[in-house]
This record gives C-alpha cells, sequence and structure tokens, in this order.
C-alpha cells in the first residue's frame, strides 16, 4: 500500500501550513508521495514579495513536497518571480503555461517521473484555462506579464506520448477546477489520479470517473488530503480516502523557518521610499490615501476620471512609506483597468456606497484580499454636491459613456453589481493597484491634489 497526500490552494496560509506538517509527520511513511495543486503562493504575502517567492520554496522543500503546479496565483505572479520560485529540486510544473508568443518557458516544467516503491509515477501539472465566461479567458491576465496558457487537453495527451514507456501511472496536478476536471477525465481515459484546486472543493471522499481517482482537499491549508491505494496485477486499486481536519498544534521547525524568511523579507521591504508624506485612511469617510490613488490612477493612463472602493485599501501609510507599508496597505492582487460605463451606472453605485453598514460587508471576490467592500472615492476631477455626482461641474448623464479608470475588481461586479461589463469593454493594464501607488508616489502635485475634497457643501 502507497499513499497520496495533498494540499491545494494553501494562498500562503503559512502558519496553518505549520499544523499541517505536525499531522505529516506522524501519518506520512516512507515512499507516500506528498503534492500540491497549484495556489500555494499568494503574493499578499510579505515572505513572498520580499524574496521573490523563494521562501515558498524553502517551505516546501523542508516538508518534502514532490511536486506542485503552477494555479494562476503563481502564474499571475509575473516571469521573474516565476523564474526565481524554479530554481530549487521541487519541481514546478505546467504543461501549457508558455510566453505570449509561444515559446517555451525553460526553467518550468511540464512534468516529472518520481518513482516510489518501484512504481513510476508520470505527475504532470496544469494551469487555468478554461472558466464559466468561456475558453481562454484567463489569457486576458496572463498576456499582462507576456504568457499564455494553452488548451490543456492536447498538452496533456503530448506529455503522456512524449513519456510513454517510461512510467506505470499518471497523476494530473490539476489547477482547473472541479467541474473541468471531471471533464478532462472524459478526455484523456489514460489518467490514473486527478489531485485538483482551484475551485476550493472539499471532498470528504474522491469522485471515480472512468476509473480515475479525483480528489481536492479545500482551501487555506485547513485540511490534507490523503488517499490510499494497493497495487494488484498493474492496476491501482483505491484502499480508502479522507479529507483530515487541521486541529494540531504547529510543527516547531516550520514556524522557525517562517521566522526566518519572514525576518529576511521584512529587512528588503522596509527601506524607505518615501518620507513625510504620510497617507490617512478610512473605509469610509474621504481620506487623502483613497483621494492619492484615484489621481494617481488618472495619471497612469488617460481617461475621464477614476473610481475606486476603499475596500481594496487596509490601512494606512504612515511615514516614512516604505515597500512593507504599501503591501500591508495592498494586498489584493488587482489590476488597474479602464472601463467603459454608463452615468446611470455609477450614480446606482454611489448611491449604495452610501450605506455604511453596506460599505462593511465582506467584499470577497476574485483577486480581493481585503475584510470590507467600503465606500466609493473619485478624483479631482469629480465634485459630489448633495449625493449629486458632477463631471466637470455637469451631472452625469444616465445614457453617456464614461471612461473611468478603476480595478478589475469593480470591472466584474464584486461589491457594486451595477459596475459589472464584460471583459471585452474593458482595458486591463499590467501590474497591480499597489504598483501605481509605488510608481506615483513621489509626484508632490499627486500628494497636493490628494488635498482637494471630493465632496462638498454647496
Amino acid at each position: 500500500m502507497f499513499q497520496i497526500f495533498h494540499t491545494n490552494d494553501v494562498h500562503s496560509a503559512f502558519e496553518a501550513l505549520a499544523s499541517l506538517q505536525t499531522v505529516l509527520v506522524s501519518q506520512r511513511r516512507e515512499g507516500d508521495l506528498l503534492l500540491d495543486a497549484g495556489d500555494f503562493y499568494d503574493f499578499k504575502s510579505i515572505l513572498l514579495q520580499g524574496t521573490q517567492g523563494r521562501a515558498g520554496k524553502r517551505i516546501l522543500s523542508a516538508m518534502n513536497y514532490d511536486a506542485v503546479a503552477i494555479g494562476n496565483n503563481e502564474g499571475y505572479s509575473s516571469v521573474p518571480n516565476l523564474e526565481a520560485m524554479s530554481e530549487d529540486d521541487v519541481p514546478l510544473l505546467s504543461c501549457n503555461l508558455v510566453r505570449r508568443n509561444g515559446e517555451e518557458l525553460p526553467f518550468i516544467r511540464k512534468s516529472c517521473i518520481i518513482q516510489k516503491k518501484d512504481q513510476r509515477f508520470l505527475i504532470i501539472g496544469v494551469s487555468p484555462y478554461y472558466s464559466i465566461a468561456g475558453n481562454d479567458s484567463y489569457n486576458v491576465f496572463f498576456a499582462l506579464d507576456d504568457l499564455k496558457v494553452l488548451d490543456p487537453v492536447d498538452r496533456i495527451k503530448s506529455e503522456i506520448n512524449a513519456h510513454q514507456g517510461n512510467y506505470d501511472f499518471i497523476i494530473l496536478l490539476s489547477h482547473l477546477g472541479l467541474t473541468f476536471d471531471q471533464q478532462i477525465v472524459m478526455q484523456i481515459p489514460e489518467l490514473d489520479i486527478i489531485i485538483g484546486g482551484h475551485s476550493h472543493s472539499k471532498l470528504e471522499k474522491p469522485l471515480i470517473i472512468n476509473d480515475c481517482v479525483i480528489h481536492q482537499a479545500g482551501a487555506y491549508a485547513q485540511s490534507l488530503g490523503r488517499i490510499s491505494f494497493d497495487i494488484q496485477s498493474d492496476q491501482l486499486i483505491l484502499i480508502d480516502s479522507e479529507t483530515i481536519e487541521i486541529k494540531t498544534s504547529p510543527d516547531p521547525s516550520i514556524l522557525d523557518l517562517l521566522a526566518q524568511e519572514q525576518k529576511l523579507a521584512i529587512e528588503v521591504l522596509s527601506e524607505p521610499l518615501l518620507a513625510n508624506h504620510a497617507l490617512d485612511f478610512d473605509p469610509i469617510q474621504e481620506n487623502r490615501l483613497m483621494n492619492f490613488l484615484c489621481d494617481a490612477l488618472v495619471k497612469h493612463h488617460p481617461c475621464d476620471f477614476a473610481m475606486i472602493n476603499h475596500g481594496i485599501i487596509s490601512q494606512a501609510l504612515p511615514d516614512p512609506i516604505t515597500k512593507l507599508s504599501l503591501i500591508e496597505a495592498c494586498p489584493s492582487p488587482l489590476n488597474p483597468s479602464l472601463l467603459r460605463l454608463k452615468g446611470h451606472q455609477i450614480k446606482t453605485a454611489y448611491q449604495q456606497s452610501l450605506d455604511h453598514n453596506y460599505c462593511m460587508k465582506s467584499g470577497r471576490g476574485p483577486g480581493f484580499r481585503g475584510s470590507f467592500i467600503g465606500a466609493l472615492t473619485f478624483s479631482h476631477a469629480i465634485r459630489i454636491q448633495d449625493d449629486r455626482i458632477l463631471f466637470n461641474d455637469q451631472e452625469l448623464e444616465d445614457n453617456r459613456i464614461y471612461h473611468i479608470m478603476s480595478s478589475d475588481y469593480l470591472q466584474r461586479g464584486s461589491g457594486y453589481p451595477s459596475l459589472a461589463i464584460p471583459d471585452e469593454e474593458t482595458i486591463f493594464l499590467r501590474g497591480y493597484i499597489r504598483d501605481v501607488l509605488l510608481e506615483h508616489l513621489h509626484d508632490e502635485n499627486l500628494h497636493a491634489s490628494s488635498r482637494i475634497k471630493r465632496k462638498v457643501k454647496l
């Protein structure tokens, strides 16, 4: 008998992972596999930001992971970070992530063959491609870093064919999501096991389709997947499986490693970027940090005006401002985005933002790392008088289209549903919102304009 232990969508919950390691130490035996199906990394983490992601790989190595798939969070981290994360001996796998021009990424492995107990496992990684909105939609964001993902079916088949005769069983580390894992196995009957991620599905028992065992273990290192097999007549025989709830004390060695990496990252990120320019913040009331951000977005890309929700900011920027304080203040990996919105859409959202109870609701949504939706703030071309929105001293026209700099959080209708528009009506810009802050941080004109009140009394 051998076992496969697995995680997915850890999202840099490294303290919880330390407790998961306690379970692994007690249950994992020599010859067992330990795999991760992607989004192990989340670059909201100071530890990762200060080490280009290398600290995450040091944790994977210390826990003796055998392989990890590239999820969207790893893929969106930038090509230099991907290359840095690929430097050690824990395989970082994706068979369908390439450069935008189709060139392969030489530092990324499509698959690996691992031998355990005289059995050879071909382990193939696959990054997200399909979405509810349609195939290929993830390339809207991969393209911002000169990357793209290809349809995984042909790429998986190609890896299988390339290694014929060199393996006994095939494991797909999939960051496609549970729905698409079930579809993939119908198209590729050679697959023996799919360890899945992306959908954060917590399966108490595996799905078995076409004799392929599909399992997924929730998210945030709150649980650990385990599947045990026997091998009879060159066939995998499922014995049992479980999703283990993690309720143990943390492993001291992992905590020590985290402390060392955190100290290193903080040292790197704590160098002052700007002094004597603290920017205050409030989740609902007008404040200089939100005003500065909106004005910086206008300068970043031509538009009529900017609008953004306070929830993407978590705290004020103290004096001096550092990369560390920027990450802590703006942890969400959200892209600056140019939206085409009609006046009535903006008015509806703003009226909703006047409800303080609504603003303090959970802001959960793709890419969002804050805790509340927050009110809406505009750039200084906008004036709010008696809750009327004036652009260049003229009230917004209901059916006029305005070109607005914002984030892909609002573009999806997260928090404010009236602002949702299709991807094809949006221009997504490279980098994250905090990169806009970083780029324009030394602009004294923006610091001056951040003092201009958007809400005025007649």
